[in-house]
């Protein structure tokens, strides 16, 4: 019921502080006949009372809400620019180990392919000689 209540609350200020503004005394009535009716035609004579109570709940969801969505939002950026500076940190690590594996995989392939070519060789050689 809140957002009705404070809808009426609304159009109560609007129209006592238009009213007031230019200086129209029935807009000033209207404002005030709203402030003051309305809580009355809810069952109640504390009028303050009613109306703080309005503030309040509007007053506290809305700070509730914003912190709320401040909160999540701070963290979804902090979730994203760590995630981000430690992915492009993990790419890093990963190309290089990637780099250095083919290098290495490279180096020991090409050592590996002369030593076997050189004793292939001397194989061939040896069964060219007692072979025949």
């Amino acid at each position: 019921m809140v957002g009705m209540e404070g809808a009426i609350l609304l159009i109560a200020i609007v129209c006592f502080l238009l009213g007031a503004f230019i200086r129209n005394f029935l807009l000033v009535l209207l404002g005030l006949g709203l402030l003051i009716g309305y809580p009355i035609l809810n069952g109640t004579t504390d009028i303050l009372g009613f109306w703080g109570g309005v503030i309040n709940q509007i007053l506290v969801q809305g700070i509730a809400n914003a912190l709320q969505q401040a909160f999540s939002s701070l963290v979804n950026w902090i979730s994203s620019s760590i995630g981000g500076f430690f992915g492009g940190i993990w790419d890093s690590i990963t190309g290089f180990f990637g780099w250095m594996g083919s290098g290495i995989s490279g180096f020991f392939g090409g050592v590996w392919d002369s030593i076997t070519g050189f004793f292939g060789g001397v194989s061939d050689w040896f069964s060219g000689i007692f072979g025949g």
